[in-house]
């Protein structure tokens, strides 16, 4: 960590390179319609690595967590153990938050949706950078120096595979997610920012769509690759005809990604968020920017559902807790970092 501070300025900013690629970024993506005429300034750390080439949304190297990625010749990024964070910039704007059961009518109306995704509000946020996979038990490992993944490399086989590098790092308690991710200069995303990520600019239960078959493909969750590996989970029987390939976490970007390029937003591990948990808080969210500050709560929010659960628990809306001490196999990280001026 000494070295890298000693030459991080020159690596991510002042280096012919990295101005190069800085001017290069800047200049895209403040005539990209999808940015709005964002004028971004070089953010100390992150290296532009271009655009996805379906979403057209920039991506950016943190440059501290793992070497740089690589783009095969199909434009898409080959993740290796030591590949470092890949974030992604989202685009400011205005959104649709939440769910509600109560009017078929209405905005978000979803029979599965719980008390607390109401009500469907809008949302403001302006752009932020949001980690386009789960984080790594390899980017983990390289800064924190231990891997604590229940389904960890190297160990015991679930339903024939064994775990890498790749697979996301498990068993992190949002206390220590909080406190290593901010060592690395990124954050926990917040709940808003979480879902428009997730959601990809639909207003459907699932980024892939409207009906659960539309994640066929793109998601990790109770299944009978578990069942076949002898695993009992209750959900499996939610869903008997699915089969994702997986009994356990998959190794990160999987599955296919929704239209912001994002992987495994539904399914594969729980994804804590920056806020405390207040089933009531979206009747008083705040319409820009909100956050539920966590210091007033005793548990912390965690989205997007798992391997070892429905695809209602995956849905873009749906909300879950725990305490902030706790870890859990299923549950890991998703870095975020806001836009520095």
């Amino acid at each position: 960590r000494v070295e890298f501070a000693r030459g991080a300025a020159a690596k991510s900013l002042s280096s012919p390179e990295a101005r190069s690629r800085w001017s290069e970024a800047i200049d895209a993506i403040a005539t990209s319609p999808l940015y709005g005429g964002l004028r971004l300034s070089p953010q100390f750390g992150l290296l532009p690595i271009g655009p996805d080439r379906a979403s057209g949304l920039w991506e950016f190297w943190h440059v501290q967590s793992g070497d740089e990625p690589v783009r095969g010749t199909d434009g898409k990024l080959v993740m290796a153990e030591s590949t470092g964070i890949v974030l992604v910039l989202i685009p400011g704007g205005t959104f649709w938050m939440g769910a509600q059961h109560s009017d078929p009518a209405g905005r978000h109306f979803d029979p599965q949706a719980r008390d607390e995704e109401a009500p469907v509000h809008q949302v403001t946020l302006s752009a932020y950078f949001l980690s386009k996979y789960e984080m790594t038990q390899g980017q983990w490992t390289h800064f924190v120096g231990r891997n604590p993944s229940n389904f960890f490399a190297g160990g015991s086989g679930i339903g024939g595979r064994v775990a890498t590098l790749i697979q996301p790092v498990e068993q992190v308690s949002w206390n220590d997610a909080a406190q290593a991710l901010l060592r690395l200069g990124l954050q926990l995303p917040t709940e808003a920012q979480w879902e428009r990520g997730a959601r990809a600019g639909t207003d459907t239960r699932w980024s892939s769509g409207e009906d659960r078959d539309s994640l066929r493909g793109a998601a990790n969750l109770a299944d009978q690759a578990a069942a076949a590996a002898g695993i009992v989970w209750l959900d499996i029987k939610d869903w008997p005809e699915l089969n994702d390939g997986w009994a356990a976490q998959a190794p990160v970007g999987s599955y296919l990604p929704n239209a912001f390029g994002m992987h495994d937003v539904h399914g594969n591990i729980w994804e804590w968020c920056r806020d405390g948990f207040d089933p009531a808080f979206y009747a008083k969210s705040p319409a820009s920017e909100p956050l539920m500050d966590p210091s007033g709560v005793r548990t912390r929010v965690c989205r997007g559902g798992s391997l070892a659960n429905a695809a209602s628990f995956a849905r873009s809306s749906s909300r879950n807790f725990s305490n902030p001490e706790a870890s859990a196999y299923d549950t890991g990280v998703r870095p975020a970092r806001q836009v520095a001026p």
